[in-house]
């Protein structure tokens, strides 16, 4: 009680010395050693104590949990096997078939689940896990008879009908799920299952039904936020293609508006319109979070990149200076700041970060060359020309294996206007002989550049290959697609294109427009 375990273990080892064929004793030195995580020695004593008195379930628990901690399986099982035999405690039987699911021992789960129901009855959580274990097994035909006695014997438990309908779901056989599902939520329509409902209305093609109950989830349910967004993420390519990006969106931001309030929940969502292509408000989510937390760097570096990727550069100057001075030793922090003086045209203050930082990096030579091509564009802009060769070709030698960079120094040069022989040469490193199967970045990519250097029908072909092979839809794609088609004269195509953009975000465009 009082936590000396030393001086415990030493008036227990003097007592075991008198009397050695004491089963308690045994057991108390053997407790203690468990506490203190020495397994081997708690084993061993532990062992003696069950020789002493084989029938003691209290010596035989600890036992069992020494040999499931040093990895004695088969030990453990027999153990295991001889608790179920003797105890009329329930727990015991819970405890013997989480380690047998855990060893997936399913032979032996099955029977501590019989055994179980020989003795106290029938039990939800026992059924669960022989449905499980049947599941895993691939016994299709049991499993669906273990779920319809489920809802059968427990039909005044919501939890029956969403575990009966998970496993059916899984199975994908629907219609069962659906006649589970629809028999449950007539009874608890806010427990639950309209989330399951939504679920299976995206699988069968159902868009409206899909939007009614998981709108009728959001009112009612008791779920978490992290399973919506998970439910999103994994449907979300249903959602943008069969209704409008732009009404997810408003079901997304309600729900953040009732149950989002916290650090974490702002930056997951702020994942996710990101990986959707949603990036202004991807950004203002990434600046709430910032604001609910200023000391996760992870942050900064999201707004780095988005703000660069933007040309927002007087955000980006403003947030780097504020971070170098929370972060001094982050090397990319001064490779922000030297790019948004670049842009902002303070060549001192550029060269001044992009050195600095430099020199706090190791090993990461997609960093370096990150550096290094920027020190090149500084010497550029100095007219400083064996400069700008120097830094360019080091950081060609370093970002030699990443196609990802090389792709990113010819948008810089075609976006610049510069250097058409180099940014074709360093586009070309990247683009495979199947260019139907082509990253659509590296065919975004591509096709910029020939729209910059006015080949339009082929800058069509590969911004036609980068929104089919991506994805999600992207605005910045579909307003290159727009440009094109104004350069072809194809009007109406154009402006089909650009409102599509602003549709799915493009708040610069739209202002434009």
């Amino acid at each position: 009680m009082l936590g000396n375990l030393d001086t415990a273990i030493y008036l227990l080892s003097l007592a075991i010395d008198e009397k050695p064929n004491s089963g308690a004793t045994n057991y108390a030195l053997a407790d203690i050693y468990f506490s203190n995580k020495d397994y081997v020695l708690a084993t061993m004593y532990s062992e003696k104590s069950v020789e002493l008195e084989p029938q003691n379930l209290w010596y035989l628990r600890l036992l069992s949990s020494c040999y499931y901690n040093t990895y004695s399986i088969d030990q453990a099982t027999n153990i295991y096997l001889k608790i179920i035999e003797q105890s009329d405690q329930y727990s015991d039987f819970v405890e013997a078939a989480e380690f047998f699911n855990n060893t997936s021992d399913y032979e032996n789960e099955i029977l501590v689940i019989e055994s179980a129901t020989q003795k106290f009855g029938n039990s939800f959580e026992l059924t669960k896990r022989k449905i499980n274990i049947l599941f895993l097994q691939g016994s299709v035909d049991e499993v669906v008879d273990e779920c319809n006695q489920l809802v059968t014997q427990y039909n005044y438990e919501p939890d029956a009908y969403i575990v009966s309908a998970e496993y059916l779901f899984d199975l994908q056989l629907f219609d069962n799920c659906y006649s589970v599902l629809t028999e449950g939520f007539s009874k608890f329509p806010q427990n639950g299952l309209s989330y399951f409902l939504s679920k299976y209305f995206v699988v069968t093609d159902n868009t409206d039904s899909a939007l009614f109950y998981l709108d009728n989830s959001f009112i009612n349910d008791d779920y978490s936020s992290q399973l919506y967004i998970d439910f999103f993420i994994n449907y979300r390519n249903f959602f943008s293609y069969k209704k409008l990006s732009s009404e997810l969106d408003s079901v997304l931001d309600n729900f953040y508006s009732v149950f989002f309030n916290d650090f974490s929940s702002t930056v997951y969502l702020a994942n996710f319109y990101f990986v959707n292509n949603k990036f202004y408000k991807s950004i203002a989510l990434y600046e709430r979070a910032l604001n609910q937390n200023i000391s996760d760097f992870d942050i900064y570096a999201s707004l780095f990149n988005m703000y660069s990727r933007f040309g927002m550069y007087e955000k980006l100057d403003s947030l780097s200076t504020f971070a170098s001075e929370l972060f001094p030793a982050q090397p990319l922090i001064y490779l922000f700041k030297g790019i948004a003086s670049i842009k902002l045209n303070n060549l001192d203050d550029a060269y001044e970060s992009l050195i600095f930082g430099k020199s706090l990096v190791f090993d990461q030579n997609d960093l370096i060359a990150y550096f290094d091509f920027y020190l090149s564009q500084y010497f550029r802009l100095q007219k400083d020309q064996s400069n700008e060769n120097l830094y360019f070709n080091s950081a060609l030698a370093s970002a030699s294996q990443n196609c990802d960079l090389l792709a990113y120094f010819a948008y810089y040069f075609a976006n610049n206007g510069l250097y058409k022989d180099k940014s074709f040469n360093l586009i070309g490193e990247c683009i495979l002989s199947d260019i139907e199967s082509l990253n659509p970045y590296i065919a975004y990519i591509y096709s910029f550049i020939l729209f910059k250097f006015g080949d339009f029908d082929s800058a069509l072909t590969y911004i036609n290959i980068a929104i089919s092979n991506s994805n999600a839809e992207n605005f910045v794609y579909f307003e290159l697609l727009g440009n094109i088609h104004l350069k072809l004269g194809n009007l109406d195509l154009a402006n089909d294109a650009w409102l599509k953009s602003v549709n799915l975000g493009n708040i610069f465009l739209n202002k434009q427009l």
